[in-house]
């Protein structure tokens, strides 16, 4: 997959085990309670930090749907802050 600048191209042939995260689920399975529960934009946020600390991950896509925000702008404009935080992150690592 070749991206705008090449320092974050990815080869899927590189010997290494490589993962995404992504989907769209609207529970997320809740540790403590080992019950599911609707899925929170703290939730997506806590996933991207999480995402951020794996090796093993190579791109990040949004791996659930927030479901305690009900303005559909609000909805789209915290989604994107939740997982640009990670791309900012990663970004200023890579520098």
């Amino acid at each position: 997959m070749h991206e705008r600048s090449p320092e974050f191209n990815f080869e899927a042939c590189n010997g290494k085990i490589n993962f995404c995260s992504g989907g769209a689920a609207v529970k997320m399975l809740d540790i403590d309670t080992r019950e599911y529960r609707p899925s929170t934009l703290r939730g997506l946020y806590d996933i991207a930090c999480l995402c951020d600390t794996l090796d093993d991950i190579q791109w990040f896509t949004r791996p659930v749907v927030i479901t305690d925000v009900e303005d559909l702008f609000e909805f789209n404009a915290n989604t994107i802050y939740a997982c640009s935080e990670l791309l900012n992150e990663l970004t200023q690592r890579s520098q």
